[in-house]
């Protein structure tokens, strides 16, 4: 008898069919999900799966378990650049808890690499509402009104985000693109060279400054 290939996915389908069977409380299918989101399956079918298979046996995970596997999910399907896929779990996390923080924030990121600046609005400033003290939405927010040429805005929010986290990359960019806005140029310089000029400036962000300085 030829053996086939033990692969990522065969080996996670394999997991998840045990912790199927073997479910007696929702608590497994929070471990059944961690196999498959460590494993690197990127199909939500298998992750619905399991939610399906505990249910059938009388142990489906609470709403709120529910919830917490589609952020963590889409947490992961992003960090895969699997844009797409995240949105859908991120939305559907939302649909069933709208008002968690890091549903929102992260869902704000995907609408923003994705080109949605007016969705990524919408999200990151939900997540802002649920705490104004957290930076990563403000400094966000900051980068989408610039982007869309309300240099008041961003100029307001980046420093903002400037005041909680200084020398933060994202508000530093948007403050500066700002003053390219309002045509001045000067200050747009002094602050892009001056972030250029830090080590610890990641290539993409280096790549980001040189542009709007050129």
């Amino acid at each position: 008898m030829t053996v086939p290939p033990v692969t990522p996915q065969s080996a996670t389908a394999a997991l998840a069919a045990i912790a199927i069977r073997h479910a007696d409380d929702p608590a497994a299918a929070r471990a059944a999900a961690y196999v498959v989101l460590q494993a690197g399956v990127e199909q939500q079918g298998l992750l619905n799966m399991i939610i399906q298979g505990l249910a059938a046996r009388g142990a489906a995970p609470t709403v709120t378990e529910t919830a917490e596997l589609l952020r963590s999910y889409g947490g992961q399907l992003g960090r895969r650049g699997l844009l797409t896929e995240a949105a859908a779990a991120l939305d559907a996390a939302l649909t069933i808890e709208p008002d968690v923080f890091s549903a929102l924030n992260d869902a704000g990121t995907i609408s923003f690499m994705q080109g949605d600046l007016p969705a990524a609005r919408r999200r990151y400033e939900a997540a802002h509402a649920l705490r104004p003290s957290a930076v990563d939405p403000i400094a966000a927010l900051a980068a989408i009104a610039a982007r869309q040429g309300r240099a008041t805005d961003a100029r307001t929010l980046g420093l903002r985000a400037l005041g909680i986290a200084p020398g933060l990359v994202t508000a530093e960019l948007a403050v500066a693109r700002a003053d390219l806005s309002e045509n001045d140029a000067s200050a747009s310089v002094a602050r892009l060279s001056a972030l250029l000029g830090r080590s610890d400036l990641a290539a993409q962000n280096r790549i980001a400054a040189l542009d709007l300085r050129a």
